[in-house]
């Protein structure tokens, strides 16, 4: 394994235990508390298809007319990939349609509210600055930050710390992140939940599989022998776990 990769994997050890063994999860074993749970967490399915579009439109050709990118060989194969299957999978119906779009569903089935998220959508619609919207939505501090950051890194530009929100942020957290809460979960109404338990499942197929591996190869063909940009993708990396936590945790107080 790459020197470099193994270092900010082992300098995110502690973060991810924290994530993995969150008493978020335990928490979650009523509607009421899947609820509330699932209004904020909504805004971070979403958000990660803005990084996975950015991803796509930096490393794929997306011009016309058409040339190849000869230099992200790896890395356009996994982003889209990703984009398959999160921008057009099947629902638990066969039904071709976004995850973000799917777990709109599996809140409207679990009853919990999706105004915040529909007027976010709206906004953007109406081209609004994605800052000025964040900050004007009744969100949690914590989650607001949490955006925030996705989209400072995003504006930035700079491809390799995008790539580590994906890589180290959200592909090889999320199977062991889903696999602790569907193991803790425990809700009396089953048939409010079925949709959301798919969407777990879903997730910890698909992600745990391929993606995981494929974007640590894709970090290598980014970053090659520079240190600088090693040193800001463990920095990026480290605090968007942070981030993840602090969110966690207001969850968490929001639920009691």
């Amino acid at each position: 394994m790459n020197q470099n990769i193994e270092e900010i994997q082992n300098s995110l050890i502690p973060l991810q235990e924290e994530l993995k063994n969150h008493k978020l999860y335990e928490s979650i074993n009523s509607l009421d508390s899947l609820q509330t749970f699932m209004q904020s967490h909504v805004f971070v399915v979403w958000d990660f298809m803005s990084i996975v579009k950015t991803l796509q439109l930096e490393l794929t050709s997306m011009t016309y007319p058409w040339t190849p990118n000869t230099k992200t060989i790896v890395s356009r194969r996994l982003i889209n990939d990703i984009v398959l299957s999160e921008e057009s999978d099947y629902d638990d119906k066969g039904i071709i349609k976004s995850h973000f779009e799917f777990y709109i569903e599996c809140m409207q089935q679990s009853e919990a509210c999706t105004k915040d998220i529909e007027t976010l959508i709206s906004k953007l619609e109406k081209q609004e600055n994605i800052f000025d919207i964040i900050k004007s939505l009744e969100l949690s501090n914590e989650l607001k930050e949490f955006l925030t950051f996705t989209f400072e890194i995003i504006e930035s530009k700079e491809i390799h710390n995008i790539s580590a929100l994906l890589t180290f942020g959200r592909e090889n957290l999320i199977p062991d992140m889903f696999i602790t809460f569907v193991d803790n979960f425990d809700c009396n109404d089953k048939e409010k939940i079925s949709k959301f338990e798919y969407y777990l499942n879903r997730h910890i197929d698909v992600d745990g599989h391929e993606h995981g591996p494929m974007s640590l190869t894709m970090m290598n063909e980014l970053c090659g022998t520079d240190e600088n940009k090693w040193e800001e993708v463990k920095q990026t990396s480290i605090k968007a776990l942070e981030l993840r936590i602090k969110l966690w945790n207001s969850i968490y107080k929001e639920i009691y």
